[in-house]
């Protein structure tokens, strides 16, 4: 990529904070994506050395621009920096200020999230989703994790320790996450790999390279806050996530919505991910499945042609063609 069709942009929100916004791309085309990373991750998540995602849609002919959530920004600041804000305040701030700072500049806006970012672009509030012309959510669930971490000790046990850090403005360092699956990379990349109980990506679907650069690159701190508000999300049956009414803003969903999940996927499993898009009120939906498992949902080897693919043509028609 050019990089002239490269710049980062601060943006504020209405609370007072600071946070970013690379372009990439033209910044006169009349179309842009939005992209929104998921918990603990960050503007990276969208590229690997042998492949972007980001790079495809600006062949497209979109402006793409990739969100860095508040708490990312922090420069050699972040390990002091306080991390207090639940996901009420992501999506009412954070999301409604990139939406805003984007329409500005352009005719026609898409929303693309993975994981949580799927569900920040479905949530919005009204007069914000009614500015986006699609939203695509790629392995966002209604009902996060697997069945049997549901059990009500579990979810008390992690809502109250997440609210106490989350008080304290001590983040979750997502870095050392990243680095801990770093650590035994070659282990649980393994195809008959058993030792975690929440695997991030299908055994096999990354190169060596590729997978030692997300891991160490696009993880990042978060808010403890959030994870308890994900938790909440998952006892409620996706009723709410903390202070953010999910069942309600789902149904001001006003722009057509593209769900996409992955078969491996125990964070985010398929099911899920099309009972979430069957709780919007979209004026058109469609769902898709693929043998993928969380993050190689939006970077593994057969993302090109399993996710980007239907994700550039839907895309297309409702910038475009809408």
């Amino acid at each position: 990529m050019n990089p002239a069709s490269q710049a980062t942009a601060t943006i504020t929100t209405a609370d007072g904070t600071l946070m970013s916004l690379i372009r990439h791309g033209d910044a006169s085309a009349s179309s842009a994506v939005i992209l929104c990373h998921g918990f603990i991750q960050n503007a990276r998540a969208w590229s690997v050395p042998s492949r972007s995602l980001i790079d495809a849609l600006v062949s497209d002919g979109h402006a793409v621009y990739a969100i860095n959530l508040r708490g990312r920004d922090f420069g050699e600041r972040k390990a002091r920096a306080r991390i207090d804000h639940d996901l009420k305040v992501t999506v009412d701030e954070d999301a409604v200020a990139a939406v805003d700072a984007v329409a500005a500049r352009h005719k026609h806006v898409a929303w693309v999230g993975h994981s949580m970012g799927g569900l920040i672009g479905a949530t919005l509030p009204v007069d914000t989703a009614r500015r986006l012309r699609a939203v695509v959510a790629v392995g966002t669930p209604l009902t996060p994790g697997r069945p049997r971490l549901r059990n009500r000790a579990v979810v008390t046990a992690l809502t109250a320790f997440g609210r106490r850090l989350g008080k304290r403005g001590i983040p979750f360092d997502g870095r050392r996450y990243g680095q801990g699956f770093l650590v035994g990379q070659r282990l649980l990349d393994h195809p008959a790999s058993t030792y975690t109980p929440l695997p991030l990506w299908r055994p096999g679907s990354f190169a060596d390279a590729d997978l030692r650069h997300t891991l160490t690159h696009a993880f990042d701190n978060d808010s403890h806050h959030v994870l308890a508000d994900l938790v909440d999300m998952m006892a409620s049956g996706g009723a709410r996530a903390g202070r953010l009414p999910v069942r309600e803003r789902l149904q001001l969903v006003t722009a057509p919505m593209l769900a996409i999940g992955g078969t491996d996927d125990t964070l985010a499993p398929a099911d899920t991910v099309a009972a979430l898009l069957q709780q919007t009120s979209a004026p058109s939906k469609q769902f898709v499945k693929v043998d993928a498992g969380h993050i190689d949902l939006i970077i593994g080897a057969a993302a090109p042609s399993a996710v980007w693919a239907p994700t550039r043509a839907f895309l297309t028609q409702h910038l475009r063609g809408g």
